[in-house]
């Protein structure tokens, strides 16, 4: 399977225009089109409490000497994002294909990214789509 990324053929002033975008992609001869959208983000701020601790430091002829140790606190953002991926066919303009995915925000973009991706092509491969 043949694919172009939407970036390397259009502008972003030309993507709401669905006419040019049409127009473009069967310049290209594709025979369908596969739009991904965040349906909805849902972010969670979790505050992890600092710690403080003693640790024994040194031992001499004046007695035990202790250090108090603190960790300060921090904050986690965790969540996710809602994805909705349609294909179109570009002969009719009628949608083929639909799937939906939640990606956890706890990987790196590239991680998200590939994650994103092999769910797509395994939906599509189980709906006999491609190959």
């Amino acid at each position: 399977m043949d694919a172009t990324a939407s970036h390397k053929i259009l502008t972003a002033d030309e993507l709401p225009n669905k006419d040019v975008v049409i127009g473009k992609i069967r310049k290209l001869g594709a025979d369908g089109l596969l739009v991904t959208r965040v349906v909805d983000v849902e972010t969670q701020k979790t505050h992890v409490p600092g710690k403080a601790y003693v640790v024994p430091n040194y031992y001499n002829d004046y007695g035990a000497y202790y250090t108090y140790v603190s960790r300060p606190g921090y904050t986690v953002q965790e969540g996710h994002a809602d994805t909705e991926t349609n294909l179109y066919g570009i002969g009719d303009e009628k949608l083929i294909w639909s799937g939906r995915s939640r990606t956890k925000f706890t990987a790196t973009r590239y991680e998200l990214i590939q994650a994103f991706v092999k769910i797509m092509i395994d939906g599509l491969s189980e709906a006999k789509l491609i190959r």
